[in-house]
Formats: C-alpha cells, structure tokens, sequence
C-alpha cells in the first residue's frame, strides 16, 4: 500500500470528566489501518497516532450506512507491568523508535518496546504530564504538563528530554503540525493556545480563543487549528497560516474533545453537557448537524480507513458514528484508558489505568467467514495493457480488462488505481463498503500524452518481515511495504529522498522525466557508525597499534590520548588484534577478541599497565653528557666498572636496580647528574651536564661615599662573555673561568678614578682582579696612593682575598657525585 502523508496531528490525553470531576472519564481508540493513523489531536484518552500507513490484513469490517461494525478481539493477553512509577493513561506510538510513550502520573513519560512490550523505564517530565504528541520530523515526543505549565520535548534516539518550554496555565490537549513543524497547546486555565516551534522549542505565538480550552486538532484540508472551548460553548477556528481567528461556531454544552474528518475536512466537537456530537462544516465556520450519542462524550478520533468516527462515553462504553451519514452504527462495551495503534504490527494498543496494565488487540477480520468478491473493470486501455489496483495495501495486477479481489463481507474498503503510462484513471481513488457478495466497479482510462510513470524500486530492505519504506518525491512522502513507489508524473525534474527504519540509509538524488517513463533503483544499505580505538595509560614515543575488522592502525604515543579511527561500520560484531607493547599489557580488555556496533558510535577504550619485570633481565644504562667541546674525553664509575668515552654516551648494561656512580672529573669543568640512577624494566639514560669551573675574582674602590652605586664591565670576545654588575659597597665580585678579560669601571657623574680600564688574567685561582682610587673631580685622583689609602687597600684586599678563597673553595667543591 502507497500513503501519500499530508499533515499530522497527534492525539493528547484525557481529562476528568467535566460533569463528574471525581470520575476519569475512560474511552477507547479503535485505530485500524488507515492513511492518517490517529487523527485525534485533543485531550482525549484515544490515545496517538502514526504516520506510517499499515496493511490491510486486519483491517475493521463495517456495514453499509446504519449497518453494524463487528466487534474486535484481544490479540495478546492481560500484561503485568511491574515497572510503572505511576498511573498509565495516554500514549502514542513512535514508529522509528519501535516504542510507545505513555504519560504517567505524577511526573513521568514511560516508554515501551513495541511488540516484546519490554518496559525500558520512565522519562522524568513535569507535573501531572496529560497528552501525549510524536513529531516525526525531528523524532520528537511532546508532553503537556498540567500541573507545572510547560511543554517536555522528548528525543525517541536517547529517551532523554532535549528541554521544556513554558506555556500557558493548565496545559491540556496538544497537537502536532508536521507541515509548519509547530506544536498547538491548548491552555485551559489561561484561555489561550500557544504556538511552539518543535525544532527550536521557542513560542511563536499565543492566541487567545474560549474559556476552558481543552481540545485542540490539527485539520490538513483546510490548514486551520480548531479548539474545544468547554467553558464558553463554542470552537475556535484558527488559520494555520496566519495565527488569526478567523470564526468561533457555537456548539453543544461543555465541548471537551474534537478531531477532523481527513476525508471532508469536517469537524467532530464532543458536547460532555449536552450528551451529543456538534458536526461542523468542512472550512469550521458553522454547524451542519448534531448527533445524539447520550451518556457524557469526551474524546475523539477519527478513522480514516472505515469513514467512521469513535466517541469515548467514558465508563459506559464507545459509541462509532458513520462518517458519511452521521449516523450511529455501533455501540461497544469496553473502554480501555489510552490507546495508539501500531502499524508496524497491525495492533491496537491501551493502556488500563485501573490496575496498570497494558495490552494489545487486532481488529478483528480473521475470525469471519463472509466473503465479497470485488471486480474492478476497465475500459480505454489497449489490449495487453498492463495496470493495477491497490485496495488498502493489497495489490493486484492484470493484462486483460478486470482486477479482482477477495474481501470480507461488509468490510469498508478504499482504492487506489496505479499509474499508466500516457493515461489518466477515472476514479482514479476511491472507498466502498462491501455490503454484497459480488461487486463491479468501474474504472475507465483516457489518453492524456503528457502523463509518464515515476517508479522507485528499492533494493536491499527485508520487506517480508514488515518493514515499511518511503519517499519523499518533490515535497511529498510517499509510504510502503511493497517493492515499488509509482507515480503518474509529466516530464520535469523531481528530487527524491529516500528513508527507510531498521538503521537502513539510502542517498538522496533527482529523477529526470523526458518524453518517457522512468524506474529508479534506491538501494538501502545499513547505517554505519564511527569506530575508534583510544588509550590514555602509555608514555610518549611507543608504538601502539590496532587491527579491527583486517585493517591494522598504529601511531607513536604522545602521552595523552592517543586514537586510532577506522571506518565506520555498520550493527554487527567485529574482531580485533590489539599490538603487544613491549613492558606494558591491557587490563580492562584482552589484546584480541570481538566488538559490537550496536546503532551508534563504538569507541573502545583500552587501560594499560606496567607488566610484571622478567627475572634478570637486562637494559642499557647511558650516562648521556651535554656541556664539553666535542672530542673531550669524559667518564663515570659505576660499581666497580668505569666506563669512558669522547662521544656524548657512556653505557652499562644492568640488570633492575638502584645504582650510585661518580662522574669522573675533567680539567676546567664542573659536572652535575641526579644522586643515583634507577633501572626498572626498561633502558635508562641519566643525563649529566658539564660546566666550565670559575673562580672569584674581587674588585674594589675608595673614595666614594658609602651608598653610592658604581659598576664593573668584565669582557672576554673569545667565549662571548660581557657582563656588567653593580654595587653600592666598595667591592663586586665576578666568577670567571680561565682567560684574559678587558674591565671598565663606571662611576658616579663628578668622580673619577686613578683608571677608567684595564686588563687582567684568571689563571686557576681566586685574586683581586683591581683596586680602583676614586676621588672627586679636580682632586688627586690619579696620583699615587697616600701610606694610609695604601694599607688600608692592602688591609680590605686581604679581607677580600679571604672571602674570595672561601667562595672559591665553595664554588670548587667536586660535582655531584653518586653514593
């Protein structure tokens, strides 16, 4: 069966009753394979629909206008549910995610697998969470919650809440508009609807309608939002387009639900105080006609395959009125809390708030025996001509002028003839009720030259085991569980983008239509998913490397997180083979073995630790040296080994152990190294560092007053060294290894000294390297120290001298050595 889906609008959750407020009004949503699924978006316990069409295999019989509906039948029996926080209520179906969500009181959304009926726990929500909404464009679930006055927006991939967004007070019915991807929400203590958009949870808009809203619908024939208003008596009717009220019908007493005839564009208003159903013209601006239901009509749908419409009356029962009469047909005595259908299995499924359960019904077609053989006849085809007919995902071919097929007796059934190729079908759709053992309908072909046949073929998808396909030709989506897509098309170009559930991905692209028709292949493959493998435990500068599913990856460590990506990789399990690193194993995985991709990314994670040390085992110890002229010959003791070497290496090999060694002296150079050095399961390199040796060498002046500053520069072009110190005492001292130096002396501006510069030679000793006379300007400065200028030099340069000898033996304690 092919659906072309239009709009979408998702069916909210149940209130108590208006007349009894201690009472739950309970109803039913006997939702039967359609192509709208669910089309109640008010605050009704029937629950959410799909936007995936279904088969026809189970499909409702109902009679002809005034005929009765055959009951339906539990398919599964009374399921426990022990894993709800609160009380189950209203529902709906995610098709992607195989699930269903259910609002729970106080505070939660519960979410089940479809078929197993697994419970995979509660979504925590806000207060009093009431109706229930899935968005199929972002894989979104809506949530009004009464109690806190926001909106929760769910994501069926992560069941998780992407945000909440405030609303107005006492948030009731929601729906969803999946053409202007907006969320309706009808706020019954604030007399307003708010207007959400549902990828950016942002208010768009609020528009104020009746008092007491409670049920709001989507309606895609006339593109127009229409609100229950049970306080004030009436309906809004607002424009999709504009956000403007364009009329306010009166209706019945105390309006509580409505929900829309997809067919007509008519809308359905339950009247809780009235006992009767208000019917709406199709643009929603006046009253056609009302229908007696009795007892206390709540929540609505309408099911688009049968043409009929179902109205909860709470604990009394379900009342089913003929779309196209508006007439009663049936009356049916069960009525479960909440309910949403699941195209995928072709079952009703509710919720029992009573005593927590859950379970699941097929309509019931199987268990009758009465058959109606329907034959469509055409004529204006050539002879041979191949055509076809699709009743309600049932399709059947032929090359002479009849189509049959077998259906069940009283049984509603809609149509569809498929394209060919230079002619249009008149009907080209239809419905019917099969109310006779045999039935002809006619379908008669004209020649139209310009139309041509689209055809999408899929390839790769298992499509006996249920799975439904679709594609989105031009702006509209096109649904299946049969091979093929066909479309009747004149010639133009028409982009296409294909989806498909399971994890199956299939590339966009544009068909090309000129003069003939055209069949395009969408082959579906399975999703892929990123792989990576990632260590953070090994040191730099080892190789480390991986080999997954035959493709082998390596990268030297950083110290950090190192990654290794393969390509990705669609569900399944994969083998892998990690590379041994030499004096490190894997802790939390094993070197070799298999991984699983299971519908998202794979990152493994692999921990190492040091590995057991082998007994006498035995690595290099290197003594590296930095520091001495290249060529110059150096060495280190180490036990009762020496080694020595002109290069930068010395090496010993040792078993694990702490070692003390002595870095053997060099003549005018000093050494430094750590105090021991450490084998332990790996080779070793202490570093040592040479030095040239210095020595003090003392300057000093007289005759500046005590405090002044003043300066020595001492300069050796050959080893690039010039160093300028200052001091405000009589003496600076430098340490310089062996050479000549140039020295200039600075002083004070009015001062100078018996000598502006001269030179001297550090020869292996401490010494004072000059004594500088200093005197204001005008004075002897210059001239021949006097007899107590000259003991008094002698007596501090001998003080001096002491010093720089004990600097000097400090400075000239042997290196480093190891104990």
């Amino acid at each position: 069966m092919i659906r072309l889906e239009t709009a979408s609008r998702k069916p909210t959750a149940h209130r108590p009753s208006l007349l009894v407020p201690t009472i739950v009004a309970m109803a039913v949503l006997m939702l039967f394979p359609s192509g709208v699924g669910l089309a109640s978006a008010g605050p009704s316990n029937l629950g959410s629909g799909s936007d995936v069409t279904q088969d026809r295999s189970t499909a409702a019989p109902m009679a002809a206008a005034g005929g009765a509906v055959h009951d339906y039948h539990f398919a599964s029996a009374e399921l426990a549910r022990p894993g709800w926080s609160g009380t189950p209520a209203w529902l709906a179906y995610d098709h992607a995610a195989r699930a269903f969500y259910v609002a729970e009181a106080p505070s939660g959304v519960g979410v089940l697998s479809a078929g197993s009926l697994q419970v995979n726990g509660t979504i925590p929500v806000g207060t009093s969470p009431f109706a229930v909404a899935y968005d199929p464009n972002d894989g979104r679930i809506f949530v009004t919650n009464t109690g806190s006055n926001n909106v929760t927006a769910i994501s069926d991939t992560t069941n998780s809440t992407i945000g909440s967004v405030a609303v107005g007070t006492n948030p009731y019915g929601i729906a969803f508009d999946t053409g202007t991807d907006r969320v309706y929400v009808a706020n019954g203590g604030s007399n307003t609807v708010t207007v959400v958009n549902g990828s950016s949870l942002l208010v768009v808009a609020t528009i104020p309608v009746g008092s007491d809203p409670i049920g709001v619908a989507y309606d895609p024939v006339d593109q127009t939002v229409v609100v229950a208003n049970s306080g004030s008596n009436n309906v809004t009717v607002i424009d999709a387009a504009t956000d403007l009220v364009v009329a306010n019908p009166a209706v019945g007493t105390s309006p509580y639900d409505l929900t829309v005839d997809t067919a007509s564009g008519a809308a359905y208003v339950s009247n809780a105080g009235s006992g009767n159903v208000s019917v709406l013209n199709p643009n929603g601006t006046g009253l056609t006609t009302t229908i007696a239901v009795g007892a206390e009509p709540a929540g609505l749908v309408y099911d688009s395959r049968n043409g009929t419409v179902w109205v909860d009356q709470g604990p009394v029962g379900v009342v089913v009125v003929n779309a196209s009469t508006d007439r009663v047909v049936q009356f049916l005595e069960f009525d479960p809390q909440g309910a949403a259908y699941d195209p995928d299995r072709n079952e009703v499924c509710v919720t029992n708030a009573a005593n927590s359960t859950f379970q699941c019904l097929v309509p019931g077609q199987d268990s009758y025996a009465d058959v109606s053989t329907i034959s469509f006849v055409e004529s204006g085809l050539l002879n041979g001509t191949a055509w076809s007919v699709d009743m309600d995902g049932e399709v059947a071919d032929s090359t002479n002028s009849t189509v049959a097929f077998a259906a069940p007796l009283y049984a509603y059934e809609s149509y569809t003839v498929g394209p060919v190729a230079q002619y249009a079908p008149s009907p080209a759709t239809g419905a019917f009720s099969a109310d006779l053992p045999n039935m002809t309908l006619s379908i008669n072909f004209t020649s139209d030259l310009g139309l041509y046949v689209l055809t999408f073929q899929e390839r790769g998808l298992s499509l006996d085991l249920g799975s439904w396909w679709e594609v989105n030709v031009s702006g509209a989506t096109y649904s299946t569980d049969l091979p093929t897509v066909a479309l009747s098309v004149r010639n133009g170009s028409y982009p296409y983008d294909p989806q498909a559930s399971g994890m199956m991905v299939s590339p966009p692209g544009t068909a090309i239509v000129n003069g003939s028709s055209v069949t395009v292949v969408v082959p579906f493959a399975p999703e892929r998913f990123p792989v990576s493998f990632q260590e953070v435990d090994l040191p730099t500068a080892l190789s480390w490397g991986v080999t997954f599913n035959g493709t082998r990856e390596s990268l030297t460590t950083d110290g950090g997180a190192d990654t290794l990506n393969f390509a990705s990789e669609p569900d399944g399990s994969y083998s892998y083979v990690i590379d041994p690193v030499p004096g490190w194993v894997t802790t939390n995985v094993p070197r070799n073995g298999t991984v699983s991709v299971t519908g998202e990314a794979l990152n493994v994670s692999v921990d190492y630790a040091v590995a057991p040390l082998p007994p006498n085992a035995t690595y290099r110890l290197t003594f590296h040296e930095t520091g001495l002229p290249n060529g110059t010959s150096w060495g280190v003791v180490v036990g009762s080994a020496v080694g020595s070497s002109s290069t930068r290496n010395v090496t010993f090999p040792e078993v694990n152990g702490t070692y003390g060694f002595v870095v053997l002296a060099v003549a005018g150079f000093e050494a430094s190294a750590p105090s021991v050095a450490v084998v332990n399961g790996n080779n070793t390199t202490v570093p040592v560092t040479f030095r040239l040796e210095t020595y003090p060498i003392v300057f000093i002046e007289f005759g500046l007053p005590s405090g002044t500053n003043w300066s020595v520069t001492v300069s050796n072009v050959t080893i690039g060294f010039n160093v300028t110190e200052n001091s405000t005492t009589n003496s600076i001292t430098f340490f310089l290894p062996n050479g000549t130096y140039a020295i200039s002396f600075g002083l004070p501006a009015g001062y100078s000294g018996n000598s502006s510069s001269t030179q001297i030679t550090v020869t292996g000793r401490a010494s004072t390297g000059a004594t500088l006379s200093v005197s204001p300007e005008g004075s002897h400065a210059g001239f021949p120290l006097s007899p107590w200028e000259t003991a008094a030099t002698f007596a501090v340069a001998g003080a001096l001298a002491g010093v720089a000898g004990t600097l000097l033996w400090r400075r000239r304690d042997p290196p480093t050595r190891a104990r």
